[in-house]
């Protein structure tokens, strides 16, 4: 039932798919000749660039903010790629060019947006290795398969030059936030069904990026991951994991990563009510000898249980929630965004709420992103005391469509709203 309401949800308030949301249903402004050139202008200009192609880019879509929603939600993906597996493409994340390996179905062909299985990277195992296993599995061809080379760095000083835990993976999920950008940009993805899984320590970093960025993924299938980098990441703010499907798989006898910190994930998230599930791995569900010390688990068995998991699952973006904010690749949560956590600032739990158009927050610099259909709707909000009826602003529309790529998550204006 939950799944459900956010399927509908997802219809008429974000207009998934290139189409105006259902509830507005009316015939589509007409894209001016050369607006979609010039937004992809505006999209792959660099830092110097990016004043002059910005104006270039309202000045074609007139200034008119219907048409620039329709223009971004038709945009067709920056890269013209046929179907098939690709290793070393690139993009660029910090100053610094990384690879990725993308796997492409029979069905792609630039226009049906496919949902995504993204795979974060095990230093151990390599890209064609990475992308192969899946296509043991005729299911492949329902997803494009993301995998950027990021975690194999990180203990590369060159490139993540403070060697400290914490900093490591802070460093590696803002690489990740940029890989999930450029994946939006230049593919035919839905951004409402990404969907993650990963291997031991690809499960941890599973539990990693998906505390840093909930509002990214619709579920999450960690296996095998446990220890302290577990422990001391996701295991302190299950909390910003409850709106995502979840689930666990893990051998109780596992003696690598232990099986007491999944479980102690999975309670926590049962608790806050998540949709969670926890699978554990028996020695006769190996085809022959378990592995040594029960880790991982069996790899047949992986398959299934991440292609029959909540398939149909979409992303929930909460415009309302309570979350620990801990890194500096934090920020975008849900329809709000908050001031950026830097090094030397302790962790802490954000509260931000819209009950019924009254935002408030406990976050000082807070802003709420306001959608395009909240302003079609002639939305009024209200702050403290006073009331706010936005207009939509091309230039933050542009502006945040850079920023994430994601259509499903379009920014039309931004409201201040004082901390409590």
């Amino acid at each position: 039932m939950r799944q459900a309401v956010a399927v509908v949800l997802a219809g008429l308030l974000l207009g998934v798919g290139g189409a105006l949301p259902q509830a507005h249903a009316k015939k589509p402004p007409k894209v001016p000749a050369g607006a979609h050139k010039a937004i992809e202008a505006y999209l792959e200009a660099d830092a110097q660039a990016e004043p002059k192609a910005l104006k270039k880019a309202v000045k074609a879509l007139k200034g008119k903010g219907d048409v620039a929603v329709e223009a971004l939600r038709t945009l067709p993906p920056l890269t013209k790629a046929r179907r098939g597996t690709k290793h070393d493409q690139t993009f660029e994340s910090g100053g610094r060019t990384f690879v990725y390996s993308i796997r492409l179905p029979k069905g792609y062909d630039g226009k049906r947006r496919f949902p995504v299985l993204v795979l974060p990277d095990h230093g151990a195992v390599s890209a064609e290795a990475g992308i192969g296993f899946w296509e043991q599995d005729a299911r492949v061809e329902d997803y494009v398969l993301f995998r950027p080379v990021i975690v194999k760095h990180q203990e590369d000083r060159k490139i993540f030059p403070d060697g400290q835990f914490l900093a490591v993976g802070q460093a590696v999920a803002a690489v990740m936030h940029d890989a999930l950008v450029h994946l939006r940009l230049h593919y035919a993805v839905d951004p409402e069904r990404f969907r993650m899984t990963g291997l031991s320590q690809a499960g941890h970093y599973t539990w990693y990026y998906a505390m840093s960025f909930p509002d990214s993924f619709a579920a999450i299938v960690p296996e095998s991951a446990g220890g302290p980098a577990v422990r001391f990441t996701a295991g302190l703010a299950a909390g910003n994991l409850k709106d995502l499907r979840t689930r666990i798989l893990h051998h109780p006898d596992d003696q690598i990563t232990p099986f007491s910190d999944a479980k102690s994930l999975y309670d926590k998230l049962k608790a806050l009510g998540a949709a969670v599930e926890l699978i554990q791995y028996k020695d006769e569900d190996y085809p022959g000898e378990p592995f040594p010390k029960r880790h991982p688990g069996p790899h047949h068995l992986r398959l299934k249980h991440v292609f029959d998991f909540a398939p149909d699952a979409t992303r929930i973006v909460a415009t309302s929630f309570t979350r620990q904010q801990r890194f500096a690749q934090q920020g975008r949560e849900g329809r709000w965004l908050l001031p950026t956590r830097t090094k030397d600032e302790g962790p802490r739990m954000v509260t931000c709420t819209n009950d019924d158009g009254t935002l408030s927050t406990n976050v000082e610099g807070a802003r709420y992103l306001v959608g395009p259909d909240e302003i079609e709707a002639k939305q009024t909000f209200k702050v403290g005391r006073k009331k706010v009826r936005p207009k939509l602003d091309v230039e933050t529309l542009l502006r945040h469509f850079k920023a994430t790529g994601d259509r499903g998550r379009l920014v039309a204006a931004e409201i201040e709203v004082p901390a409590d």
